[in-house]
């Protein structure tokens, strides 16, 4: 009966590894909750309008939320534009608030 003594982990190795596969998780998380290919950008004049700018060489449809101050709970206005390649499209927004684009993709057919 031989006694073979059990190999103890190294404290040092175990935590590189942690991180390690900590950075893989996150990494990989990131890369699909942001979208690779972000054409449609939006821009706001000096006026205080709003317009939607598509840079890309391709149609897009795209959903834009706008918030307005003293909304509360209610729920957001929520607009969906379809935008040629390389065009503008101004928003048809009026008053304070403020606006984003909750959603992007390839126009349809």
């Amino acid at each position: 009966m031989s006694l073979r003594p059990q190999a103890i982990p190294n404290p040092f190795f175990t935590k590189v590894l942690f991180f390690a596969v900590l950075a893989v998780v996150a990494v990989t998380s990131t890369a699909q909750a942001i979208p690779i290919n972000r054409c449609a950008r939006l821009v706001r004049d000096p006026v205080g309008r709003e317009t939607v700018v598509n840079t890309c060489g391709a149609c897009i449809a795209v959903t834009i939320e706008r918030r307005r101050p003293g909304q509360g709970g209610r729920p957001p206005n929520l607009r969906d534009y379809t935008i040629p390649a390389a065009t503008n499209q101004p928003l048809s927004f009026r008053g304070p608030g403020s606006s984003r684009i909750i959603r992007e993709a390839p126009c349809p057919g």
